[in-house]
């Protein structure tokens, strides 16, 4: 355990022939900056939700369970990820220190990053983990449909993922119960941060907040967050198979799938998380699906599911403006432009699907989001009461869009 917590200094098995010393600190992510993690801290109950303890590990079984995941086998993931960024060989004996910082206890997911320093080198990684079983199951297939999506498209939104593994971690002083660990090691975007709406304190708007640790409450201008839903829409939309429909999904902002590099008028946004790749038409469809149909209930989706976020990321579900359903739509038709010129969306030019968007009525679009109904009302009950009060003018919100787009 370290004293007055501001480093954790081990000797770590780094060769089968010696025992090398390696500096490891550990660091928690506060609102006002990291903060070393000191030894009443670290006995501190590990929490398994924002809200939830379990039952013996502590936050240091955690420190140390990534410090495990990334030196065994001679540290084979963590050389092979660090090989990778630097594009050149390197052995463990040329770095001198870790840094792990617990950035964030999800519900699913524990998110790390971990600073790995050589003689003159930093790069940053992510460790992120899991406990439950259904959380477990989740990380394992993110795992599995990241390395696919990387491999199918030549894009730069989601993270490499390195590799991943098990460490069982026991309790106390290693007697007693013991819990599993899934954990995998992948890139952390530098410079991007987490951002919600949020409640602006001097004048009672709501604002959207970028959550950059260590410095004052940082807003975006509705310019700058109107640029970062048409590139989370761009992205969503990029990622998405004309012919079997399957598609990232499900995704949500209240969980902090987007994050955001803004700087001054940049807008740069990537996506953290792929829970699954999957077509949302079987939860409403039984019989053939036309290709050009399954597009259209996409974008209608893909328009409701960008206006929903939780307040402060964790409190009641609130609608974003009707600027939202402007931005959705350029990212959304820049995305198919994109795809058409590569060759990968066949279906139509750009020009025919708008028209095919614009040729329906607002009763008729009404019904279509009626019919995706089914998804709101089974994931989130509370989402699904927002959507249905905001229904009509969303509607409206869709149609004048479709006809200003150009």
């Amino acid at each position: 355990m370290p004293s007055n917590g501001s480093t954790v200094k081990r000797n770590v098995d780094r060769s089968a022939a010696s025992d090398l010393a390696l500096r490891i600190d550990y660091q928690i992510a506060g609102e006002a900056g990291d903060v070393p993690a000191a030894s009443q801290m670290l006995a501190l109950p590990f929490k398994l939700t924002p809200s939830d303890v379990h039952p013996f590990l502590t936050l240091e079984n955690y420190f140390v369970a990534i410090e495990k995941f990334l030196l065994r086998n001679h540290g084979a993931t963590l050389l092979s990820a660090l090989q990778a960024r630097l594009g050149s060989a390197i052995s463990l004996d040329t770095i001198h220190r870790l840094s792990i910082r617990s950035e964030k206890h999800g519900t699913l997911y524990h998110i790390a990053s971990v600073d790995v320093f050589t003689s003159d080198e930093r790069v940053k990684l992510t460790v992120s983990s899991a406990v439950s079983k259904t959380a477990k199951e989740c990380l394992r297939r993110e795992f599995q449909i990241i390395q696919t999506l990387s491999r199918s498209h030549n894009l730069p939104y989601l993270p490499i993922v390195y590799g991943q593994g098990d460490v069982h971690s026991p309790s106390g002083h290693g007697y007693g119960p013991q819990e599993t660990f899934a954990m995998v090691l992948s890139d952390w975007f530098e410079g991007f941060h987490e951002w919600h709406t949020t409640i602006d304190q001097k004048n009672g708007r709501r604002r959207i907040v970028v959550w950059d640790h260590g410095t004052t409450a940082r807003y975006l201008s509705e310019e700058a967050w109107c640029t970062l839903l048409k590139e989370a829409s761009k992205i969503l939309t990029l990622y998405y198979h004309p012919a079997t429909f399957r598609q990232i999904y499900p995704w949500h902002h209240a969980a902090g799938d987007f994050v955001v590099n803004a700087q001054d008028k940049a807008i740069d946004v990537r996506l953290v998380t792929v829970r699954e790749y999957q077509s949302i038409m079987d939860a409403f469809s039984t019989g053939p699906i036309d290709p050009l149909i399954a597009i259209v209930y996409f974008f209608l989706n893909l328009t409701v599911r960008m206006r929903l976020d939780r307040l402060d990321g964790v409190k009641d579900v609130v609608w974003i403006g009707d600027t939202a359903v402007s931005a959705t739509v350029e990212g959304f038709f820049e995305a198919i432009g994109h795809m058409v010129r590569q060759g990968k969306f066949t279906l139509c030019t750009v020009e025919a699907l708008v028209s095919l968007l614009r040729a329906f009525a607002p009763e008729e679009l009404k019904g279509l989001y009626q019919s995706l109904s089914v998804l709101y009302e089974e994931g989130d009950p509370e989402e699904y009461a927002l959507i249905r009060t905001q229904l009509d003018r969303h509607v409206s919100a869709v149609w004048t869009a479709l006809r200003a787009f150009h």
